[in-house]
């Protein structure tokens, strides 16, 4: 019991749920599972609810949340990791990261544009 997050915590976690995952909730508690997201997210809260519900049902409905949580952090560093690998391997340097050369060419050319104005100036 004690890896199980308090009330508040498990409210946090349902925030950040998506519709899809409020609905697996609800099913597996075989709830209805249409509506909303804040229709949906008021009816898995109500889960957690020790007045409403017996404690054994509101523990496992945390377990539930905390389990689908876990599976979506999951699935999401699975996505994260390849995506930032590649980009890592990819990377390029630009014109604009540490690039002397460019600094270089706009300076020299500033001062050829001063000289060629000098010859324009008439007496």
């Amino acid at each position: 019991m004690a890896d199980l997050p308090d009330d508040h915590k498990v409210k946090d976690i349902l925030e950040t749920f998506r519709v899809e995952d409020l609905q697996s909730v609800l099913r597996s508690f075989q709830l209805p599972f249409v509506g909303r997201k804040p229709e949906l997210f008021q009816r898995v809260l109500s889960l957690i609810n020790h007045l409403q519900y017996d404690i054994e049902f509101c523990l496992n409905a945390k377990r539930k949340i905390q389990q689908i949580y876990r599976q979506r952090e999951d699935l999401d560093d699975e996505v994260m990791v390849p995506s930032l690998q590649r980009s890592q391997s990819k990377r390029k340097s630009t014109r604009y990261e540490s690039d002397d050369s460019f600094e270089a060419t706009s300076s020299s050319d500033s001062s050829d544009v001063e000289s060629d104005e000098s010859a324009f100036i008439v007496n």
